[in-house]
This record gives structure tokens, C-alpha cells and sequence, in this order.
């Protein structure tokens, strides 16, 4: 997070050095732009593949986690909506998932011997 901020800004400073004010309002749009596609986009799809949660419910726990708890929150959502979704799942039978969760624990058993 903060090694693209600081790109961005160095990239900034050269900007700003030989631009017109046309050029400089181009660089802001760009440079928001490219942060929220990434933070709204991205970021989602690539972290609920891995905690297998959808992108809105990525969005929502960080929304949530945030207005709840504030940064203690925002770092605590997604651990916490994939710890719900696990209970759920194993409360109303979600099969498919509980397949997945225990391939995952079995390949780590297996792993952990020749670590």
C-alpha cells in the first residue's frame, strides 16, 4: 500500500516539474483511477478466491469492519467473514465447501512432516 503511494507521488513531482495544469489534472485523474480499480476491483476477485467468499461480501466486511471498529476492523473483516462462513457452512451443510476446507487441511498435514 504504501510502495504505490509513494510511485505515484515521485511519479507526481516529475509531473508536476514539466507539465501544464491540462497535464497535471490528466495525472490526478489517472493516478485515482488506477487506485480505485484496484481497491474496488481487484482486490476483491483476488482475495475472495482465496478465502472463497464473493467479491460484494469482500466489499461489505470491509465496509462494515470499518464503520464498526474502524482500522482494527478493516484489518479483522475478512478473518471474520470467512470464520462466519465456515460456521455457516458446517451449520446448514454447505458440502462443497467443507470438501474444499478439509482437501486444504489434509494437504497441510501432509506438508507439515517434510517441512
Amino acid at each position: 500500500m504504501i510502495g504505490p503511494a509513494l510511485a505515484l507521488i515521485l511519479l507526481g513531482f516529475v509531473v508536476a516539474e514539466r507539465a501544464t495544469p491540462g497535464l497535471l489534472f490528466g495525472f490526478g485523474l489517472f493516478a485515482a483511477g488506477l487506485r480505485l480499480s484496484i481497491d474496488n476491483l481487484i482486490a476483491p476477485i483476488v482475495l475472495g478466491r482465496y478465502v472463497m467468499l464473493p467479491p460484494p461480501v469482500i466489499i461489505f466486511s470491509f465496509l462494515a469492519g470499518g464503520v464498526l471498529f474502524g482500522f482494527v476492523g478493516v484489518l479483522l473483516a475478512i478473518p471474520t467473514a470467512a470464520a462466519i462462513r465456515v460456521v455457516l457452512s458446517d451449520l446448514y451443510g454447505d458440502r462443497r465447501t467443507l470438501n474444499l476446507l478439509k482437501q486444504g487441511e489434509m494437504a497441510l498435514h501432509q506438508e507439515a512432516p517434510g517441512s
